[in-house]
């Protein structure tokens, strides 16, 4: 009779165990699975930031650089400074994309860079700083970067509505593309 008891306890025993063991399973899950939703929420928000911000500082160099345009006065220094500024921004916030969307907005952002550098350069060669006004007649052409802000903005609107904004990549190897994008391939940064 007594092992009659001893099995019952072991029984009983290993089910109370089994019960927690698995109440712990399913709870462990559940969280693994939450966590998970939590990092691709996030990383999507920092995604459509990224992309909102390179916009932005498109944006605020082609209005700079049209109000430098209209501008006539002794502060025309520190508006090429700004307009220098905001295409260093759109720059940034270009590499910010690449890092975080490479296979979907890498190349159209950094065409937005390009494009927004190169209005820079050409509002500073055609400013006068002695009698401090722009050297231009008419309005700059801002046809390139608006073509490429166009261009960038359509593929980021749709690669949201697609959900295409994955963080897939680790972040190692998103460092890894951007390096040698740019021809740099060292951790350090050392060219390799």
């Amino acid at each position: 009779m007594s092992d009659v008891s001893v099995y019952v306890a072991l029984i009983s025993g290993g089910a109370g165990v089994a019960g927690a063991t698995i109440s712990q399973l399913f709870s462990f899950v559940a969280n693994t699975r939450q966590a998970k939703r939590d990092r691709q929420e996030r990383y999507e928000t920092a995604a459509q930031q990224a992309c909102v911000d390179l916009l932005k500082a498109a944006g605020s160099l082609q209005t700079q650089v049209a109000n430098n345009h209209e501008y006539h006065g002794e502060e025309m220094t520190g508006r090429l400074a700004e307009v220098r500024g905001y295409a260093d921004a759109t720059q940034e916030h270009a590499a910010t994309v690449a890092l975080l969307v490479p296979q979907t907005l890498a190349e159209p952002a950094e065409k937005v860079a390009a494009a927004a550098t190169r209005l820079a350069s050409r509002t500073a060669a055609n400013t006068n700083l002695n009698p401090d006004f722009m050297n231009m007649p008419v309005l700059p052409d801002f046809s390139e970067l608006n073509d490429c802000i166009k261009a960038f903005r359509r593929i980021a609107i749709s690669s949201v509505r697609r959900g295409k904004l994955s963080a897939g990549e680790q972040p190692a190897r998103l460092l890894k593309v951007f390096r040698r994008q740019r021809g740099v391939g060292g951790v350090d940064g050392a060219p390799g």
